[in-house]
């Protein structure tokens, strides 16, 4: 987590999370404390048959046994972290760097002084039994939070079974490990059991954190997704654009059927402003739906009326596209192409879309004689540019909410006159807006000037989670990913109870947990023969329903109810009263 703040490089965990980018050092310094760690484990597998004649392992017996390893690895990490720690504390300046060197250097010193510990009064012996015993409430919750973990308890049997002498396999060693769960979670169910009254109403409290905790659960993995993809997600952001490219092109089709796209029009330099208090009323007015919350998703776009560069075409392409307007029955068509650019956590985004609309005839023999002769000329093209456009928080572009626009008689484009200017025997496009539009919320803002303007509303970004983007992965992509992963775990806590009844339900487990404790006893000593023959009872024991229910009882015993708590306390006072008249009478 500190590392990048302690060396200095590289991206912060927070963005090396959501770029899915991770320091090359940091990923080396996590391999090494795993290795350092595996060799711990094994140092303190120790075969105590081997060396049965003291109690502890020392320094005494250094280089015998796998402890010297333990007492290696800890003088070369104090070295190595001391000298970190003094390289890093002269080499820094006075800086923000210096508080987390601090911290590590606590959390160095601790297990440097627990490590000289263990060198000094060695390794205890090995226990003769789990190291979960005690069916108390605390442990109990430990355990089943270890269990529940992934990888935890299966790493760690995996390495118990690599560094263990030991006459049983792999899946051998996991059945009893599994055994020993089932029976060491089973205690602690009955110690619960045997508290409660038998044949009374469950508590409220019980219910409480049981049922409607497992409940607000479930209904919060199945609304969570919508939720956080509706107005109530209170960690979305804006997206807004911060440039763009308008360009406009001519598509033809010449005799051979080949088409072309020749650039006519391109302007950069947008202006691209929040829209006005003003102008917004009006979107509200055009949209209903709209609410106030919302201003700041809506811009304006204005584009320049003249394109950047002077119209600059060869001599073959432009007799190329002459003789493409002349063929006749070939259609040719005018695209103005939009590309905006947004910046969403420091990761640039495109959104891009276009619209094409065909040019009259007339249109077309106007647009030949400009060409052919020179001269200046106005061209009006209908429905080019959209009005009002929606920006997904992707990439994709779309007209805002036509059906709307359709609805109120207010058309979804802009006109505009394509105009092509001569200055100093070179040639340029301007262009002009011409909205047809009488309906005032529409006239309002198009036919005010002859600058081609546009709206554009973009949708908010889900923000980070846990330093990743995984709420902009999309609602669909979450129900089939994360929800349906989660629902099988749950469907896995509660699927098939009736057919492990044998085994969940255990009256007493006592005797069983004892034969398994034999088991690691005799592993211990280092008698594989007698820990594979008490490993071979515990599984035919486990196969055989009838002697496993004589071991483990037949009755689940409950506190006693209480009628028979009353008849008792009835009968003991009667028993009481006789005995006490007995004496008076002898008396």
């Amino acid at each position: 987590v500190f590392f990048t703040h302690l060396c200095g490089n590289g991206s912060s965990i927070t963005q090396s999370l959501s770029e899915s980018s991770f320091a090359s050092g940091m990923v080396i310094s996590v391999t090494i404390a795993i290795l350092v760690l595996l060799i711990v484990l094994y140092a303190s597998r120790e075969d105590l048959s081997t060396f049965k004649e003291v109690k502890r392992i020392t320094f005494l017996n250094f280089f015998k046994h796998s402890f010297g390893l333990k007492a290696l690895l800890h003088y070369a990490m104090t070295f190595i972290i001391l000298g970190f720690m003094v390289w890093e504390f002269l080499s820094s300046d006075v800086s923000k760097s210096r508080i987390y060197l601090i911290f590590f250097s606590i959390l160095a010193s601790l297990y440097l002084y627990f490590s000289g510990q263990q060198v000094k009064w060695g390794y205890p012996l090995y226990y003769t039994h789990h190291s979960f015993q005690s069916p108390d409430m605390y442990s109990g919750l430990i355990y089943k939070t270890m269990k529940a973990s992934p990888f935890i308890f299966e790493l760690g049997s995996v390495l118990d079974w690599t560094y263990t002498k030991t006459s049983l396999d792999l899946y051998q060693w996991m059945k009893l490990e599994d055994a020993w769960s089932y029976l060491y979670i089973k205690s602690i169910e009955n110690k619960a059991r045997k508290q409660h009254k038998y044949g009374s109403p469950r508590g409220k409290f019980e219910k409480c954190y049981m049922g409607c905790v497992i409940v607000f659960f479930i209904l919060l993995i199945i609304i969570g997704p919508l939720a956080m993809f509706s107005g109530l997600n209170p960690n979305e952001v804006l997206n807004p654009i911060n440039s763009g490219i308008i360009s406009i092109s001519l598509m033809t089709e010449g005799a051979d059927g080949s088409k072309s796209d020749f650039d006519i029009f391109r302007v950069q330099n947008l202006n691209i402003v929040p829209a006005q208090p003003s102008e917004f009323e009006i979107f509200k007015n055009t949209f209903p739906d709209i609410q106030d919350s919302e201003k700041d998703q809506l811009q304006k776009i204005t584009l320049t009326a003249y394109s950047d560069s002077m119209w600059d075409i060869t001599p073959p392409n432009l007799e190329r596209l002459i003789n493409d307007l002349k063929t006749k029955n070939q259609s040719v068509n005018v695209t103005v192409n939009w590309n905006f650019k947004r910046s969403l956590f420091g990761q640039e985004n495109d959104a891009r879309g276009s619209n094409t609309v065909a040019i009259p005839g007339d249109l077309q023999t106007s647009l030949i004689n400009v060409l052919s002769k020179g001269g200046e000329a106005s061209f009006d093209i209908p429905n080019i540019f959209p009005k009002y456009l929606y920006l997904s928080k992707l990439d994709s572009t779309s007209l805002f909410r036509p059906e709307v626009l359709n609805a109120t008689n207010i058309p979804m484009y802009v006109s505009i006159f394509l105009e092509y200017k001569m200055k100093n025997d070179s040639g340029y496009w301007m262009t002009k807006s011409r909205n047809l539009s009488s309906a005032y919320n529409d006239s309002q803002i198009f036919n005010s000037k002859d600058d081609v303007i546009f709206y554009a509303f973009s949708q908010k970004a889900k923000g980070k989670i846990f330093g990743t983007d995984i709420g902009n992965l999309g609602v669909i992509t979450i129900y089939a990913t994360i929800v349906l992963a989660i629902g099988r775990m749950i469907k896995f806590w509660f699927d098939r109870l009736s057919q492990k009844v044998i085994y969940d339900e255990i009256p007493e487990t006592m005797d069983l947990m004892g034969l398994i404790d034999c088991i690691y006893t005799a592993r211990t000593e280092g008698n594989t023969y007698k820990e594979q023959k008490l490993y071979e009872l515990l599984i035919r024991i486990y196969r055989s329903p009838e002697v496993l229910m004589q071991l483990s009882g037949r009755v689940q015993k409950y506190a006693p109810p209480e009628e028979k708590v009353k008849k008792n306390r009835s009968r003991k006072e009667s028993e009481n009263s006789v005995e006490i008249s007995v004496h008076k009478h002898q008396h």
